[in-house]
């Protein structure tokens, strides 16, 4: 199958005719040295005369592949959603969310539910969940933390772990008596100078530095906070090594959370309220990628990368409404 890089009209058409419904449609033209963007514009309506597309356009349907010729994008099959920023806010529902939830399972796609979150337990995050109305089972979620203890296992490591001590319990069965490696997560209460030190000299005599996710902020009730990223950043430079990251935006945390959904990269689509782990990570491992103006979203946000979002929406359950006429 031909390497693809997404056609997306709407935009285009907008800002030429004044069309749109609002928000920012999906991403931009095509670029300069494939078809002209008018000529790719024709191009897909000679292919689909009947399709509306007013918000859309045939971003959806087509792909322009490398060597200029139009082809049929796969059939979506599965949608990845982020938590917190997404679905919720620490105990807040994102308004009209868990209805939104409901509709989508109507359709025939697979659903997983993707996170970062190193503050909690998987068990505690599904109980906070159930608590505000959604019904999501524990076996749809993947976590960062899940990725982690995979590499621990697979290289063999005992950890210093610098997480939540509500994330603990997702490290049953881990050694960590005298360390040989280096966790982190998002530990406010661990990092300090003590702490950070002793990872700063385990690092120093060999330990991998390994980040659970480099987030450089979340979105807390009372505003946004410091994520692990910048803590991480310090070892790093401190150590003058790289992190080993296993969470998003890294292309091996989507193509794991696919795992048993039976499908492929570009059949699936990744909500998120995090413009480069969210989204730009989705669409480097070759999903679509739909930005949501909630959670850690900031003004511009989608302008923050390249290729800029498929879609960017007001919220979770405007990203629905799109899938559902959207995209199937």
């Amino acid at each position: 199958m031909p390497t693809a890089v997404p056609v997306y009209f709407s935009r285009y058409i907008s800002t030429r005719t004044g069309a749109g419904q609002g928000g920012r449609g999906p991403a931009r033209p095509p670029r300069r040295g494939g078809p002209g963007a008018a000529a790719a514009v024709e191009a897909g309506r000679a292919l689909c005369p009947s399709c509306p597309c007013p918000r859309a356009g045939l971003g959806g349907l087509f792909v322009l592949t490398r060597g200029g010729a139009m082809a049929a994008r796969q059939a979506l099959k599965a949608v990845l959603v982020d938590l917190n920023g997404t679905l919720h806010v620490e105990d807040s529902a994102v308004p009209g969310a868990q209805e939104a939830l409901k509709r989508l399972r109507r359709a025939p796609v697979t659903i997983r539910f993707v996170t970062n979150t190193t503050k909690e337990s998987k068990r505690d995050l599904l109980e906070r969940l159930t608590r505000l109305g959604f019904d999501i089972a524990e076996n749809e979620i993947f976590t960062s933390l899940t990725a982690a203890r995979n590499l621990l296992e697979q290289k063999q490591v005992r950890p210093l772990l610098l997480v939540d001590d509500k994330a603990l319990p997702d490290f049953t069965g881990i050694g960590t008596d005298d360390p040989n490696a280096v966790v982190v997560g998002l530990a406010p209460e661990h990092f300090h100078y003590e702490m950070m030190n002793r990872a700063f000299r385990l690092i120093l005599d060999g330990a991998p530095l390994i980040a659970i996710h480099k987030a450089r902020y979340f979105k807390k009730k009372d505003g946004l906070s410091l994520g692990p990223g910048p803590f991480v950043t310090g070892l790093e430079y401190a150590t003058d090594t790289k992190a080993m990251v296993v969470g998003k935006p890294e292309k091996t945390f989507f193509l794991e959370a696919l795992r048993g959904t039976g499908c492929v990269p570009e059949e699936a689509v990744m909500i998120g309220d995090d413009c480069r782990d969210d989204v730009g990570g989705a669409q480097e491992a070759g999903m679509r990628g739909i930005l949501v103006r909630t959670g850690k979203y900031r003004p511009a946000d989608e302008d923050k990368i390249n290729p800029a979002p498929y879609l960017t929406c007001e919220s979770f359950p405007e990203a629905v409404e799109h899938i559902l006429q959207r995209m199937l």
